[in-house]
């Protein structure tokens, strides 16, 4: 009997019995795998996926429509830019800014070239002007108006360009692009990406985004060379792209030589695009003056400046470059930097702007549909992302707006793309 009870008592007081919860002597193991949120995601979506396949077993006829839309995906997008850049394309431009670009842009077909850039308010960069007097040069020589040419080009061009990358950079993953292609193109072509630089005129805060996309590519497979081309055309486009030189730093075997080498093709193609203008015309752009919105973190940190020049820029430039620098570090080899990076870049230029346009969003809007949607997740969950942040960066901001909403946003995008450096890891994620 004492046995027993012996047994009993050693039973409820072991140290190696697992079946009393209660043992403080009973050291608590490592965590277990279900534990992770990569684990508690891939449980959300296998639920979600069993769900989509009783729907699709149930409606067989809107699964095989879904699937003959898939299988058409390019033409009906490119049917869907052509019938947008129609509708959109009607009538002319209502702002000034295209107007400008358009008129800056003939110039450089004529013998006043290099005096292009005498009027300070132009801050297109050359490869933008060219766009644009190529556009007015079409206009004039088949009597249709500018605008409808330009959202030929535009809305045709950009969704295009936008799918194929999206597509190119899921297939270097593995994994499977269709949905996001369509995703992408609705968005560029419904969401507003499209109409913002057909409307404004300012093609750079769509092109550049996608530029410096690409340029993170490369330079994470050691092309640097490829990188630094891409970095210079970007700022042939606006001086501010030169702000996505810390992408070179995303080289995975860091080699100094490759570094240098991309360095000098990035300052060498931007010297040929730029120097003629400076050396050999008259260029006022640097003497432009920006008014400082009351709503911008400028105005918080110097409320007696009321104007913020060119040398502010430079200062301004000087931050983002060398934030962008440190990160580029932390993020090298991590699988959401080549687009995490160039979206922390833009988001930090635009909380130290002086004033925020609508437009100005459109460069990480841009960038969040391609990283969210795309690269980041590649699943089903990265379309809510990209939705989510689309609909947070397009909020219209109108100039001097009071408030800082618009600013929110931006630090929530700048939180949100250094959050995904921290928590991404080292290798990519198949």
């Amino acid at each position: 009997m004492s046995v027993k009870n012996e047994g009993s008592s050693g039973s409820r007081g072991s140290r190696t019995d697992p079946s009393d919860p209660t043992d403080p002597s009973i050291a608590p193991g490592p965590p277990t795998p279900d534990a992770g949120w990569r684990a508690r995601w891939t449980r959300v979506e296998e639920r979600v996926r069993s769900g989509f396949a009783d729907s699709a077993a149930r409606h067989p006829r809107i699964v095989a429509g879904f699937r003959a839309v898939v299988a058409r995906r390019l033409w009906i997008i490119g049917a869907a830019a052509l019938l947008m850049a129609i509708l959109d394309g009607r009538g002319s431009f209502d702002v000034q800014d295209p107007e400008l670009f358009i008129d800056a842009g003939k110039k450089l077909f004529s013998g006043d070239a290099l005096n292009v850039f005498a009027d300070e308010t132009v801050q297109e960069g050359p490869i933008g002007l060219l766009f644009w007097g190529v556009i007015g040069q079409i206009s004039a020589l088949i009597n249709v108006d500018p605008r409808m040419i330009a959202a030929l080009v535009i809305y045709l061009g950009f969704t295009f360009a936008m799918v194929f990358l999206i597509r190119s950079a899921l297939a270097e993953r593995g994994r499977p692009s269709e949905d996001l292609e369509l995703f992408a193109a609705a968005i560029v072509l419904f969401g507003g990406l499209a109409w913002t630089m057909l409307s404004t005129g300012h093609i750079a805060e769509g092109v550049i985004p996608l530029l410096w996309f690409q340029a993170a590519r490369e330079a994470r497979n050691g092309r640097l060379d490829r990188a630094g081309l891409l970095l210079a055309l970007s700022t042939g486009l606006k001086l501010w792209g030169i702000l996505g030189v810390p992408i070179l730093l995303l080289n995975p075997t860091f080699d100094w030589r490759k570094l240098l080498r991309a360095g000098a093709i990035l300052v060498g193609v931007v010297a040929v695009i730029w120097l003629p203008f400076v050396l050999f015309g008259e260029f006022n752009s640097f003497d432009y003056r920006w008014d400082i919105a009351n709503s911008s973190l400028i105005h918080k940190l110097f409320a007696e400046s009321t104007t913020f020049t060119w040398q502010m820029r430079a200062a301004q430039s000087a931050i983002v470059v060398l934030l962008g620098s440190a990160l580029a570090l932390v993020a090298r080899g991590r699988p959401h930097a080549d687009w995490a990076l160039p979206l922390t870049i833009a988001a930090v230029k635009l909380l130290l702007d002086p004033i925020l346009f609508e437009y100005y969003s459109l460069s990480i809007a841009v960038l969040a549909v391609i990283g969210a949607a795309g690269v980041a997740f590649g699943r089903w969950i990265g379309l809510l992302v990209a939705a989510a942040f689309y609909l947070a960066v397009t909020v219209p901001h109108p100039p001097y707006a009071e408030g800082v909403s618009g600013y929110s946003t931006l630090w929530t995008l700048l939180v949100a793309s250094a959050c995904s450096l921290g928590l991404a890891r080292r290798t990519d994620i198949q």
